[in-house]
């Protein structure tokens, strides 16, 4: 691929919102004389990079079912980020983000949640045909190119059990195991790898 960009697909999931930035440069949010949206959220951020850069990309997140939700999925479909894992939500509504870089050089943020949807997303609405056989594919892929007995482990495990139900005692195991994987994988923070296992398993 260009510019060293992976072939694999990347998958990245998470916040998606709208940024109010002032019409001017300097100024609190309270001294701005108007606002101008923009499309924010570093999840989608990067997603919309990687395909720049060249690579694959999906988003897996939840949107309000809004005219705001609505025109971020059109912004990453333009910019050929893989949509099959947004949600939109009726009841709540996209989140709005108001952000200023003040004269100080300190950044001012006011959010708008109430809550949001990026923020009721559940694992039993995530798409796992998309997220489920990329982790197996870079778990697998570590295993190969580092020789990780855990990362084997993990895809071994996966493979088995993949349909089945997994009992406490094995759960756990396997959990423990995992993280571990993710943990040298992907350098995840233990917010997103506890994410990430409410995906996987």
């Amino acid at each position: 691929m260009a510019n060293g960009v992976s072939s694999g697909l990347i998958v990245s999931f998470g916040e998606m919102l709208i940024d109010f930035v002032p019409t001017v440069s300097g100024v609190s949010l309270a001294e701005a004389p108007g606002f101008l949206n923009a499309p924010g959220g570093a999840p989608a951020n990067v997603a919309i990079a990687v395909t720049r850069l060249g690579g694959k990309s999906v988003f897996v997140g939840k949107l309000g079912d809004d005219e705001f939700g609505h025109m971020l999925a059109g912004i990453l479909k333009q910019n050929g980020v893989q949509a099959d894992g947004i949600n939109f939500d009726k009841g709540a509504r996209t989140a709005l983000a108001f952000v200023t870089l003040r004269a100080d050089g300190e950044r001012e943020f006011m959010f708008y949640r109430n809550p949001s949807a990026d923020m009721l997303l559940t694992p039993d609405e995530l798409n796992l045909e998309v997220i489920r056989p990329r982790v197996m594919m870079e778990v697998q892929r570590h295993a190969e190119k580092e020789r990780s007995k855990i990362a084997k482990e993990v895809a071994d495990q996966f493979k088995r059990d993949e349909q089945s139900t997994i009992v406490d005692a094995v759960f756990v195991k396997v959990k423990n195991i995992l993280m571990r994987s993710l943990k040298s994988c992907f350098r995840l923070s233990t917010n997103q790898m506890e994410w990430t296992m409410a995906i996987l398993i």
